[in-house]
């Protein structure tokens, strides 16, 4: 049976004819008292054992937390540290594309121009080629007509052909030679 402090203090003895209390029944109260202190120490000790190995317990989870914790903050001031690297890492590849680009857009606007000088330079040489052609063409359509004419002369006078016939020579060397000097000095 298990005392309650209730039944402790209800306990009520036998008296005896003399007004004392029952010795046997005394003693087996208190052996009864005893045993049931024995068993409450014994438990109070295993309960003791079973807190301090729960608060060992706890204080092992405590510093696993805190190390959770230093690790989590670790963690993070790294990760921000990555974030800060990548954006400086993008602000210099932005910076350097766009250095290139403008570099680039550079060297195609001196391109573009050379291209354009080219372009009239073409155009001006073209130009002049026109017009040497041009005056080639004419002159030899004025020998052409000269031919003609002093070839109905040569017609009158088969005579003088020799003649005729050296100074046409001489007369064509003299056009000809004007027409290259002229395009000499053209160019």
């Amino acid at each position: 049976m298990d005392l309650t402090p209730l039944d402790i203090r209800n306990q009520e003895f036998r008296t005896k004819t003399f007004g004392g209390l029952d010795r046997d029944e005394v003693q087996a109260f208190l052996t009864q008292v005893a045993q049931e202190f024995e068993n409450t120490k014994i438990e109070n000790t295993e309960f003791s054992e079973r807190l301090k190995g729960a608060r060992e317990q706890i204080n092992h989870y405590k510093l696993i937390e805190s190390s959770l914790q230093e690790a989590a903050l670790t963690m993070q001031k790294a990760v921000d540290q990555q974030k800060q690297d990548a954006a400086r890492e993008a602000e210099l590849i932005i910076a350097e594309a766009r250095s290139k680009a403008e570099k680039d857009t550079e060297s195609i606007r001196r391109e573009a121009e050379d291209l354009r000088r080219e372009i009239l330079d073409l155009r001006s040489q073209r130009n002049h080629f026109f017009i040497r052609m041009r005056s080639l063409l004419q002159a030899q359509q004025e020998m052409l007509l000269s031919l003609e004419s002093e070839e109905d002369t040569v017609s009158e006078d088969l005579s003088n052909a020799h003649d005729f016939s050296f100074r046409n020579k001489r007369a064509n060397r003299k056009k000809v030679d004007k027409v290259l000097l002229d395009l000499e000095e053209e160019s």
